[in-house]
């Protein structure tokens, strides 16, 4: 009987965490568009200085994984990221 409560009991849960909560509808109309106006600058890059990541010895090239950079995982990059030249 226990294992039939516990079943029963997860059951439950879960319909519970499914209809909790219905989703939020995307605001369609003419008030769609309400967000403020873009506000700021675009990032000026600015050099962090490291040492040299090293190379793993069982693990792809530095620069040639297509994760994290290198096998050490930092997600450090040579080259600079989107800056926000426009918004």
């Amino acid at each position: 009987m226990t294992r039939v409560a516990g079943i029963l009991g997860v059951l439950i849960l879960a319909w519970a965490a499914v209809a909790g909560v219905p989703p939020v509808p995307i605001p369609e109309g003419p008030d769609a568009n309400s967000v403020p106006a873009f506000l700021g600058s675009p990032a000026v890059p600015q050099r962090i200085p490291a040492p040299r990541i090293p190379q793993h010895p069982f693990m792809a090239p530095n620069g040639r994984s297509n994760v994290h950079d290198d096998a050490y995982m930092t997600d450090t990059y040579v080259g600079s990221g989107p800056l926000g030249r426009t918004p």
